[in-house]
């Protein structure tokens, strides 16, 4: 039930335009996307962006602000639109965007930090997905508390 609500949420993001993308220089490997639904995706752990097949940058990469693959690899996502909205096993997903642009998003346990895998957040529907560092899928109201599903 809860996959499957997942899930929905991320098919509503297939013909949205990405309005924000940025990673690297103080936030890291994090990477926030912003889309012009009025969702968000939010990053911690391992990602990768592709275009035309070629590994662009992963979270690993040079985090310089501005000029390193992180940061540049990015911005390359920023005003493109989503054509698909893929789960590839349980909680990593894919998103494909025009100009061959794919973003592959990861989860992995991690009993030491307790940083999220990542988070998808829609404020029109104010509800906040959460995949924890234990691969659990936690959904709150976006503005905060949580709820049942």
């Amino acid at each position: 039930m809860v996959l499957k609500v997942l899930v929905d949420a991320f098919n509503q993001l297939q013909g949205t335009k990405t309005t924000y993308s940025r990673a690297g220089g103080g936030v890291g490997s994090i990477l926030l996307i912003k889309f012009s639904n009025r969702t968000s995706i939010m990053i911690w752990r391992y990602w990768e962006i592709f275009q035309n097949g070629k590994l662009l940058a992963l979270e690993a990469d040079d985090t310089t602000p501005i000029t390193g693959k992180v940061a540049v690899a990015a911005r390359k996502l920023e005003g493109k639109k989503v054509i698909t909205a893929e789960l590839f096993e349980e909680y990593n997903f894919m998103l494909t965007f025009e100009d061959n642009l794919v973003l592959k998003m990861f989860t992995e346990i991690d009993n030491v930090d307790d940083f999220p895998n990542w988070d998808y957040a829609d404020e029109d529907s104010d509800l906040d997905f959460e995949i924890t560092n234990l691969c659990e899928v936690k959904i709150e109201k976006y503005s905060g508390g949580d709820i049942e599903v």
